[in-house]
């Protein structure tokens, strides 16, 4: 006797559709980039009115290998909603940046999509090396 009236056997998460923030984040290929993109928008979101957490200088070691390098963090930063803009106004040293406006916040929500983000990689990395593992055991 089965009680199916009303009540759903799928995941009512499976059927959401995801957000185009979440859709850019889940392209971006590496862990510590989505861990760098979440301090970046942590900093800023609990220290608003701070410039120094706003302006990315993106010659920066760090900044550059796991920002500017990695396929759609730009993107995330500019397009997506965050509201980031390249500023050169540093013309003497000839460094490009990125600026979040004063009148741009950053909501804990994206911090929150970040860290799921996160979880998401990490479950898709760790997949791959067992299908990775999977295929080593067949061959040989």
């Amino acid at each position: 006797m089965g009680y199916t009236v009303g009540y759903s056997t799928t995941n009512a998460a499976s059927k959401l559709e995801l957000t185009p923030l979440e859709k850019i984040l889940r392209k971006i290929p590496s862990v510590k980039s989505l861990e760098v993109l979440s301090k970046i928008c942590r900093n800023i979101s609990q220290n608003p009115n701070e410039p120094k957490y706003r302006k990315l200088r993106l010659a920066n070691k760090m900044i550059k290998a796991n920002i500017v390098d990695v396929d759609n963090c730009i993107d995330f930063l500019t397009d997506e909603g965050i509201g980031f803009v390249e500023d050169n106004s540093d013309d003497e040293k000839k460094e490009k940046f990125l600026v979040l406006p004063a009148s741009k916040k950053i909501k804990f929500t994206i911090v929150q999509s970040i860290e799921k983000a996160i979880d998401y990689r990490e479950k898709e990395d760790e997949n791959q090396q067992k299908q990775k593992a999977k295929i080593r055991k067949i061959g040989a």
